[in-house]
This record gives C-alpha cells, structure tokens and sequence, in this order.
C-alpha cells in the first residue's frame, strides 16, 4: 500500500493538466529557472565569445569566470557559489554540451616578433655581460615540455558540427630543458 500525503494529492489536483500533458519521457516538472539570471547572461555571453574566437572553453574556466563576475558584482549574485552541480545545470538552461574538438587551427601570438628580438637581445646580453663563449653554453637538463597543451574537450552550443580550437601549432613539438 502506498503513503501519500494530502498536500502532494492536492498539488496533483492543481496541476493536473500540466501533468497530462507531460512527456512521456520526462519523469518531474522541475523547472529550469535560475537564481541569478544577469550572472548567467553574462557568462553566456563569455562563453560564445570566446568559443567564436575559437578558443577552448573547460568547465573549471567557467566556473571561475562566474566566480570573478559574482565578485565584482556581489549586489547581483548575493550567496552565488560556483558548484559542479550549478555548472551542470547552467549549460543545460543555455543550450551548452562539453564537446570534442574536431578542428585545430594555428594562431601565432600578436607580437611573436617583438617577444623572438627581446629573448634573443636577453641572451646575447647575458652571454657579453658574463663573458661566455658559445662553446660553454649547454642544455644540461633535458626534460620535454611541450610548447602548447591543447585540452580535446571545450563547452560549444549543442547541434555544433565543427568544432574550431585555434593553437600555436605547436601542440607536438617539444623544448627539451
């Protein structure tokens, strides 16, 4: 025999139409709404961002993201806590899936060149200052590091076909240290 409080019966009552027309599939009428609607309009709008900059978007990078933002904004997102559970729940309410990447593409950093000329004036620098023939100098620890580790997984809008991840083009190579 089942125990069924009356309050439960009385919802029922009170809901039956919505619970007819349930579907057959879905098991509870919980509803997707968020406590703070403005934090998540914002992180929304970073995510695709920087998705469209093809860049990787992590679970963690949003969750901090939400974190930063509550921070700043503390009048809006008062008790906020990024939760794994909160994060979850946020990509479902936006239409967001943790997918695989399917497409790398280069992207050098906007000043490579002026970074190359001021290592390069480094070393030339130090090797005069301390006096160091080129023979005397040596990599003596050689441990590889790669130059750029590239996550697969990025959080996209659902139904995305390709996904886009812009890199060095340097996720192969290695620095021997």
């Amino acid at each position: 025999m089942f125990v069924i409080g009356e309050s439960s019966i009385r919802e029922w009552k009170k809901n039956e139409m919505t619970i007819i027309n349930i579907p057959k599939k879905k098991c509870a009428l919980r509803k997707g709404v968020t406590k703070w609607p403005i934090l998540e309009e914002s992180v929304a709008n970073w995510v695709l961002e920087n998705r469209q900059n093809g860049l990787i978007v992590t679970r963690n990078s949003v969750r901090l993201f939400a974190l930063k933002w509550s921070k700043k904004n503390a009048n809006e997102s008062k008790k906020f806590k990024a939760t794994f559970s909160w994060c979850s729940h946020f990509t479902a309410r936006n239409n967001l899936v943790l997918r695989e990447k399917t497409k790398v593409s280069q992207m050098f950093p906007k000043d490579v060149d002026n970074k190359l000329i001021s290592f390069l004036k480094y070393v030339i620098g130090l090797r005069k200052q301390k006096k160091y023939l080129l023979s005397h100098i040596g990599n003596m620890d050689e441990t590889p590091v790669t130059f750029d580790m590239i996550g697969n997984k990025t959080i996209d809008m659902k139904g995305t076909k390709t996904i886009h991840i812009k890199t060095t083009g340097h996720e192969k190579s290695f620095i021997l240290q």
